[in-house]
């Protein structure tokens, strides 16, 4: 009960009103309906305010600003739970890459977001495109790759493999 209650706290201070329904739902209690109404508006006007952004961004054509912009929807979608979107997001932002810890950064995101929808397969090859851009990537950077690259190894059921890549992650991610 009290973990619930934790989340619910939590879920309370972001826009996953989807996530909050669903965790109030397993704790027997009705929803906020207020919480809820006020939330989805206010995820409303940041999606058109982000959405608006990213046209100005366009008709600019500077790169940087328009990678930068597809990151900002992305964690938007991520805020929001919508992971599929998210992900959309962040692998158009690569077209706007224009250096290789842009690059690096870019697949990290991926990363991320294909963890938590169980895309090993993207995690997989993202983690391959972050290490050729890895000549700019930092200790944690290459630390959070080796993880990943653990983690695509565990859900191949290739352990021998796993444990060497868990071994090879550096104590800055730690």
């Amino acid at each position: 009960a009290e973990a619930y209650r934790k989340a619910l706290e939590e879920l309370r201070k972001g826009l996953n009103t989807a996530l909050y329904q669903e965790v109030m739902a397993k704790t027997g209690g009705a929803p906020d309906a207020a919480w809820v109404a006020s939330a989805e508006k206010a995820a409303f006007q940041q999606r058109a305010r982000l959405d608006a952004a990213m046209t100005t961004y366009r008709t600019t054509l500077l790169k940087d600003t328009i990678r930068l912009g597809y990151n900002e929807l992305g964690d938007f979608h991520v805020a929001c739970g919508d992971l599929t979107q998210a992900l959309r997001c962040y692998v158009r932002s690569r077209d706007y890459c224009t250096t290789a810890q842009h690059n690096a950064e870019m697949c990290l995101r991926v990363i991320a977001v294909a963890i938590d929808l169980g895309n090993f397969v993207y995690v997989n090859n993202y983690v391959v495109k972050a290490e050729h851009a890895a000549d700019a990537a930092d200790a944690l950077t290459l630390a959070k790759l080796r993880a990943a690259a653990g983690l695509g190894q565990l859900e191949n059921k290739q352990y021998r493999a796993a444990a060497r890549k868990f071994l090879e992650v550096s104590p800055e991610l730690l």
